[in-house]
């Protein structure tokens, strides 16, 4: 229901009249509504509406939703809540939720007409997208996605990096910051993006059907085969102010993407050979001339 001025005007000062030094007062809120109620001014049950909208989102803004790769334990959980209220205020409510919910990855992408667009890249039996892809499938649903475009690069670095299945890219890319990544509500979807995104195109994948694309040229100077790709079904996008577009240069090597891809890659791939016990490496390279993709050289120390 559309509200009009002066309901609007009255609600935000009864929002106003609800802190104390800076923070909503259950107490005030009582007795502010109490009064509303005994006096009934004109129009007082669409201001009741709009002051409870208005409580809902001070207390949602006061809510951090705090996403981890792993389980912490409370004395490991505490002083990033810690960290979270000296920045925003003692008041704020801090929550730690399962981190395997998302999957966040790059892929090229692009419109086929107003409502359609094709979301293609890897998403081959190992990749997060298909995983939640196989899920959705078996439920006999579409997929939910969110695509970002124009986002910090802590959060670039973490969606091309093949991190272990089970651990969160906003957590990974949070880690590399040293802070949380901050991530705002969609429009249309159960999801949650990054805030400081440029473009953020809401919609689903079918889970019963593709479309055929490519063949492409491919970075070794070859086209690449055709095949079955994803398709998004757009609800909404939402952009910045004057958003910018922000995309890799992706080409024949060296480029931006198989650079970014090498460097994350080699550093997941020198964890896993150490977790795998070999204790003797000294120094692991994926060569550019490959797209940073088929030719690994791992340095050893000889026992």
């Amino acid at each position: 229901m559309k509200i009009n001025k002066e309901t609007r005007q009255l609600s935000k000062g009864l929002l106003r009249a609800s802190f104390t030094d800076g923070q909503l007062d259950s107490g005030r809120i009582s007795s502010l509504l109490k009064s509303l109620i005994e006096k009934k001014p004109r129009h007082y049950i669409q201001v009741l509406e709009a002051y409870k909208r208005l409580v809902r989102l001070e207390v949602e803004k006061r809510t951090a939703t705090i996403e981890t790769a792993t389980e912490l334990s409370p004395e490991s959980g505490q002083p990033i809540v810690n960290n979270l209220k000296r920045r925003y205020g003692n008041d704020l409510t801090a929550r730690f939720v399962d981190a395997w919910k998302v999957a966040v990855s790059v892929s090229p992408f692009w419109f086929y007409d107003d409502l359609t667009a094709w979301a293609g890249g890897y998403a081959g039996n190992f990749s997060g997208l298909r995983a939640h892809w196989n899920k959705c499938r078996a439920l006999e649903k579409p997929l939910e996605v969110a695509c970002v475009i124009g986002v910090p690069p802590n959060l670039s670095y973490a969606a091309v990096a093949r991190i272990a299945p089970g651990l969160n890219e906003y957590a990974v890319a949070g880690g590399i910051s040293g802070e949380p990544v901050e991530l705002v509500q969609c429009k249309t979807l159960d999801l949650q993006v990054p805030a400081h995104s440029e473009i953020v195109i809401e919609g689903t994948i079918p889970t019963d059907e593709g479309e055929w694309e490519g063949p492409f040229g491919e970075f070794p100077g070859y086209m690449a085969h055709e095949g079955i790709g994803f398709f998004v079904d757009v609800n909404c996008i939402t952009t910045r102010k004057n958003p910018i577009y922000v995309g890799f240069l992706s080409q024949f090597p060296p480029s931006e993407s198989s650079k970014i891809r090498g460097t994350a890659a080699e550093g997941v791939v020198r964890r896993r050979l150490a977790d795998a016990g070999m204790d003797n490496i000294l120094d692991v390279a994926l060569h550019e001339s490959s797209g940073s993709w088929g030719y690994l050289v791992v340095k050893i120390k000889k026992k």
